[in-house]
């Protein structure tokens, strides 16, 4: 269900930030790791701004001016439920057009909290 969760997040970031862009939904697997990854074709995220991206209560300076939707809190909630799976959330960095991000998991975690 948590992982339901991030989902729903990571796609509500794209309805918030990214209205009538094309989602993309992405799982595969990456070495040790299971990847989530949800990329859109919006304005994207300026790369300065990216580290603050899963703070909690943070939006990013135009998403304050344009949207008033959001209380900064999803893209927290998704480095939450990562992190209490042994995971890490991510945003791919310079992906082009658009914002992607999502979180890998390990094929094989020792428990999850």
């Amino acid at each position: 269900m948590k992982i339901q969760q991030v989902l729903r997040a990571l796609l509500k970031n794209c309805q918030i930030h990214a209205p009538g862009s094309t989602v993309t939904v992405q799982t595969f697997e990456e070495e040790d790791w299971v990847v989530l990854l949800c990329k859109d074709t919006g304005p994207g995220l300026p790369a300065a701004e990216q580290d603050r991206a899963f703070d909690r209560f943070w939006r990013g300076s135009d998403s304050r001016e344009r949207a008033s939707e959001g209380r900064g809190l999803g893209l927290a909630i998704v480095k939450s439920i990562a992190s209490a799976h042994q995971g890490k959330p991510f945003i791919e960095p310079d992906c082009g057009r658009g914002f992607s991000a999502g979180i890998r998991l390990p094929k094989r975690a020792t428990s999850v909290l």
